[in-house]
């Protein structure tokens, strides 16, 4: 009888001959995968890591992704390859100025503050801002016949780079402030007695990294400014001086109303043109969000710190508080200005004075070591720090008395139990 045997299978689904060198290269694939599913990730994000986050405008920044921990520890020891930035911003503020003071320069040749009254000292470029402002608010009265200076006011009202510089120099200071409060703060957890928490320190890096990029916007403008000469674009014109002067001198007042507003839309439409060709008017679009943003939280924090003040009896408003503020019992009214204190920071982390006013809260129940890191805030924010006293004399003022009983507080030596 024929020995019976499987039935030959189709070819398809036949088995293929074994071949040794392709079984060992699938069990060291096999083998391989995992750790290349695991590792790959890991060097991404190393990678991702040791590269420095982009501020708003593109160029390195803070980032807003570190908490306190690793945000102090970066700043403590850099990376060789970051030093140079973190170092170029706190020249930030100081080559803008540089600028500024060329401008001032130009400004004293033209004699261009001879628009101002006299007075006792040498007149400053807020001074002359404010008093084109003053005059744009009224141009009849500003540019009537019998004002000596109704020609030079025109001049400038008609000067598009003029009213540009003066756009720039209202926001430098808030900017320079930002920046120089920001890193101070930060560095302050380092050499200092700063404390901050996570959520403070990643909105103290975001308001750094907006900072810095607006004030090398305003470099690149004010040097494109100065370079384009005193017949560059937006310059004034004889034209435009006559047609202003014209217009705001019209006797019939309906017509000079018109005249003035058909007159100034023009000049604004050509103003709007000139903004687009420089870097800050467009930077300022993109970051329309995070401005407004930060204008927020700015003026929530100051409506805080005002809601405060009658519960702390060092203050002013705290002397004679309200009735219902005066019965309550002391301890209740510092732990209520602290509380206060502290969801303000939490909105604007660099509000100097909601962090004086936590450190005064803390201070009639708790150690110096829990009321030092909100004071030590405070001076940051005010450019003083307590182990150097080139910062405080840099000021260029005495310093007022919430400085002195701050830094009081941090170098002093007490250590007292809570009251």
């Amino acid at each position: 009888m024929a020995r019976q045997g499987r039935s030959p299978e189709p070819a398809e689904f036949a088995e293929p001959a074994e071949c040794p060198s392709a079984r060992r290269a699938l069990r060291l694939a096999c083998a391989w995968i995992p750790l290349l599913l695991l590792f790959v990730p890991l060097a991404l994000a190393g990678r991702s890591r040791a590269e420095m986050p982009e501020a708003p405008d593109g160029h390195p920044g803070l980032g807003f992704e570190r908490d306190a921990r690793e945000l102090a520890k970066y700043l403590r020891k850099p990376p060789k390859k970051d030093r140079k930035f973190l170092e170029s911003w706190a020249e930030l503020p100081g080559d803008v100025q540089v600028l500024w003071n060329e401008y001032l320069r130009d400004v004293r040749k033209a004699k261009l503050f001879l628009v101002l009254d006299e007075k006792a000292g040498d007149p400053t470029l807020a001074e002359l801002f404010d008093a084109w402002r003053a005059a744009a608010a009224d141009l009849p009265a500003a540019l009537a016949d019998d004002q000596p200076h109704a020609e030079l006011l025109a001049r400038l009202h008609v000067d598009l780079r003029f009213r540009w510089r003066a756009e720039l120099y209202g926001g430098f200071a808030l900017e320079r402030q930002e920046l120089m409060a920001g890193l101070a703060v930060l560095n302050g957890m380092n050499d200092g007695f700063v404390v901050l928490g996570d959520s403070e320190a990643q909105e103290i890096s975001a308001r750094v990294d907006l900072a810095a990029a607006r004030l090398r916007s305003m470099l690149l403008d004010l040097d494109a400014l100065s370079k384009a000469g005193g017949k560059g674009p937006g310059s004034p014109t004889e034209d435009r001086i006559a047609a202003l002067l014209s217009a705001a001198r019209d006797v019939d007042a309906g017509a000079r109303t018109r005249r003035l507003a058909a007159f100034e839309a023009k000049l604004e439409q050509t103003r709007e043109r000139l903004v687009e060709t420089l870097f800050v008017g467009p930077l300022a679009r993109e970051l329309e969000v995070a401005l407004l943003r930060r204008e927020a939280s700015i003026q929530d924090a100051a409506a805080i710190a005002k809601e405060l003040r009658p519960f702390l009896p060092e203050m002013p408003e705290g002397a004679e508080p309200p009735e219902e503020i005066a019965e309550m019992k002391k301890s209740h009214r510092y732990a209520y200005a602290n509380r206060l204190a502290v969801e303000g920071l939490a909105r604007d982390p660099l509000s100097a004075e909601l962090a004086y006013s936590a450190g005064l809260a803390t201070d009639f129940a708790y150690d110096p070591r829990v009321t030092r890191p909100w004071f030590d805030r405070f001076l940051a924010i005010r450019g003083i720090r307590a182990h150097d006293e080139r910062t405080s004399r840099s000021l260029g003022r005495p310093l007022d008395s919430w400085e002195l009983h701050a830094l009081d507080e941090v170098q002093g030596s007490r250590l007292s139990l809570p009251r």
